[in-house]
């Protein structure tokens, strides 16, 4: 039901495009800005389909739990001005205040007892609350980080 309602509003806009693009013939000052606009729309739609596609494969793939170990924690700072000048939130809970901003990446990397190696992009509490040689249960779907429960148990080790 829900993904009639998808497929529908998804044929309704691309009618109004079209119905959009086709009076733009009609009119040589709105043709101008329209192939000025048609980069930009093309743009958006790739970048929409290539989320989409992502977001697909990870809902396909089966959720998996390995004993893992960490062996790398690294950030990467997000170069795009106008996603850190949008992405600020401010984040209040019961025994804590901080802002958080939307251009710094946390990835963790993982070692699986098959010895691949896995790594994720996590949470920032998750990236500042592991250190590098911590051992748990890795719980991840496709390339999607779900939980990290620590282990202190030597049996458990990879």
């Amino acid at each position: 039901m829900k993904i009639q309602a998808v497929l529908d509003a998804c044929k309704n806009f691309f009618v109004w495009l079209w119905q959009g693009i086709s009076g733009c013939f009609q009119n040589k000052t709105a043709l101008i800005a329209a192939l000025l606009l048609a980069p930009f729309v093309l743009l958006f739609l790739c970048n929409l389909f290539w989320n989409l596609l992502q977001e697909a494969k990870n809902l396909f793939a089966p959720t998996v739990c390995a004993p893992a170990k960490i062996t790398l924690k690294r950030e990467e700072q997000e170069k795009n001005r106008w996603r850190q000048l949008l992405c600020t939130h401010r984040f209040v809970g019961p025994a804590f205040e901080y802002e958080r901003t939307g251009y710094t990446k946390y990835f963790v990397r993982f070692q699986l007892a098959d010895g691949s190696q896995k790594e994720l992009q996590v949470w920032r509490e998750i990236y500042m609350g592991v250190q590098e040689g911590d051992y748990g249960v890795l719980t991840f779907r496709g390339d999607k980080f779900k939980s990290f429960r620590m282990s202190t148990m030597n049996a458990q080790k990879v």
